[in-house]
C-alpha cells in the first residue's frame, strides 16, 4: 500500500507537467555480471557474463512532443530477469531473480521528420530488488567455482544502481512508437552480506513497441 501511495505521489504531478505520456511492454537480452567494487584491479569480474532474456514495461513522459521538437522527459522503467553470473566452469553460476525498477530523465532530440526517426540519450537511478532463495548452482564450492572469491557469498535483497542508455524512437504507426536502446547499468551498494564488497553491471539490448498519448492534440480538441 505504502508503495502505491509513493508511485501515485510521483507519477501524477509528473502527469500534470506532460505533454506526451507513451507506455508499453519491452523485450531484451541482458548480459549480468558480479564486479569487485572496486574497479582499478585488472579484473573486476569474477567469472563471465549471465545471458538471460529480459521483459518489463516503459513509461515515458515527454514535456513537449517528440515528434515536433527536441525535448526532456522523465522515464519509469521496469524489467524482470536472472541477474548472475557464471564461472568458467559452466556448470557453475550464480543466478537469482531480479525485479528492477529506475526513473531517469531523457533527452530526445537529432530528429528527422521526414523518416519518423529520433534519437536520444538516458540516465537514470534505480534499484534492483533480488530473490535470495537458492542463487548459486553448482557442483563444486563457490570458492572453488569462482577463485576470487575468499568465502561464499552472502547474498543482500536489494541493491541501488546508475542506469545509462541511448537508442533510437521509429514512428512505425500514427499512435504508435517502435524503439531500440542499448542500456548499461552498475550497482553503487554492496550486494554481499560478508566480507568483501560486490556490485551487479549488466548491459541490455532491448526493443519494444509504446502507445502514444499527446495530451496537448486532445486539448486542441475540446476548444473547438
Amino acid at each position: 500500500m505504502k508503495k502505491l501511495v509513493f508511485i501515485t505521489f510521483i507519477f501524477f504531478p509528473l502527469l500534470a507537467m506532460s505533454q506526451t505520456l507513451e507506455f508499453g511492454p519491452t523485450l531484451g537480452l541482458h548480459a549480468s555480471s558480479i564486479d569487485d567494487a572496486n574497479f582499478f584491479i585488472d579484473k573486476p569480474s569474477i567469472g563471465k557474463r549471465l545471458w538471460n532474456v529480459n521483459k518489463g514495461f516503459q513509461t515515458i513522459l515527454y514535456f513537449k512532443d517528440p515528434k515536433q521538437t527536441s525535448t526532456g522527459a522523465i522515464t519509469l522503467n521496469f524489467h524482470n530477469t536472472d541477474y548472475g553470473v557464471r564461472s568458467d566452469k559452466r556448470q557453475n553460476f550464480y543466478s537469482y531473480n531480479t525485479n528492477s525498477f529506475d526513473i531517469g530523465y531523457r533527452f530526445s532530440g537529432f530528429p528527422d521528420y521526414e523518416k519518423n526517426i529520433r534519437a536520444y540519450l538516458e540516465a537514470g537511478l534505480g534499484i534492483n530488488l533480488f530473490d535470495t532463495s537458492n542463487y548459486y548452482h553448482g557442483l563444486t564450492e563457490e570458492t572453488d567455482a569462482f577463485p576470487e572469491l575468499k568465502e561464499a557469498i552472502a547474498l543482500k535483497d536489494k541493491e541501488l544502481k546508475l542506469v545509462l542508455g541511448l537508442g533510437f524512437d521509429f514512428n512505425v504507426f500514427k499512435d504508435f512508437i517502435c524503439f531500440t536502446e542499448l542500456k548499461a547499468s552498475g550497482g553503487f551498494t554492496n550486494i554481499t552480506q560478508n566480507d568483501g564488497a560486490y556490485i551487479d553491471t549488466y548491459f541490455q539490448l532491448n526493443t519494444g513497441l509504446r502507445y502514444i498519448v499527446n495530451f496537448k492534440k486532445k486539448e486542441s480538441k475540446i476548444e473547438e
